[in-house]
């Protein structure tokens, strides 16, 4: 959304001389701009799956009632609740040991979740292990249900401001004009941070351990409050 203003100054017609000149040829303009933030989505980047390279991430579980976006995070800089972000969970033992007796090429096939190395190091009591979520239906072989862009990034307010005074030099010609003008960009000097980086999207990785950084806030949309002076001859 955007909205733009552009005003003249009224000069009273009971002005005259050096009074009148210093009043007229006055402007004021204004430029105000909002906008929501960018969908997000969280993903594990690695090769939880094992697809090798056909699709090298994972789909997280989101935990039950979790706020994903921090209420803070303009004074801790962290957008995102990584401890929202889990390790996919099997719906069931039965959906976890998977189905026997039947052909892969079925669709009642199921193979069942991985209960390798990475899953008995992730369900072993600490400090043998990670214990991020204790579940012993933890399946590192299945996506989750996290939904696609559920989080919308920081969004935008800004509001740029001007001023300008006209100076008509009648000695010169008829369209003679010297222009001041003062810009100020930002005004509210409004910090718009800009969405985390692809680098800090990752809340976990495939052994189920949190990734350091997640959800930061590192850059900004937009500049801080800038003022510029200018004068122009227009001819």
């Amino acid at each position: 959304m955007t909205f733009n203003v552009l005003y003249t100054v009224p000069t009273p017609a009971s002005f005259h001389g050096f009074l009148r000149s210093a009043s007229e040829g006055w402007g004021i303009g204004a430029n105000f701009e909002a906008a929501t933030g960018i969908p997000l989505w969280p993903l594990i980047v690695n090769d939880a799956l094992g697809m090798y390279g056909g699709g090298p991430y994972d789909i997280p579980d989101l935990a039950s009632g979790c706020q994903q976006v921090n209420t803070g995070y303009r004074q801790s800089l962290n957008y995102l609740n990584g401890a929202c972000y889990i390790i996919p969970n099997a719906p069931s033992q039965t959906f976890f040991n998977g189905t026997t007796g039947v052909s892969p090429s079925s669709p009642a096939y199921n193979p069942g979740c991985d209960s390798g190395k990475t899953y008995k190091s992730y369900i072993a009591p600490a400090p043998g292990g990670l214990g991020f979520t204790g579940s012993t239906l933890a399946c590192f072989n299945l996506l989750g249900n996290d939904p696609r862009n559920a989080v919308i990034g920081p969004g935008l307010i800004n509001l740029d401001f001007s001023v300008t005074k006209d100076t008509h030099i009648r000695r010169i010609s008829e369209t003679a004009d010297m222009q001041f003008r003062a810009e100020f960009f930002n005004i509210a000097n409004h910090v718009n941070y800009q969405f985390p980086v692809a680098g800090n999207l990752s809340p976990i990785d495939n052994t189920g351990a949190a990734i350091p950084g997640f959800g930061t806030l590192s850059t900004t949309q937009s500049p801080e409050r800038q003022i510029q002076f200018a004068l122009k001859f227009i001819y």
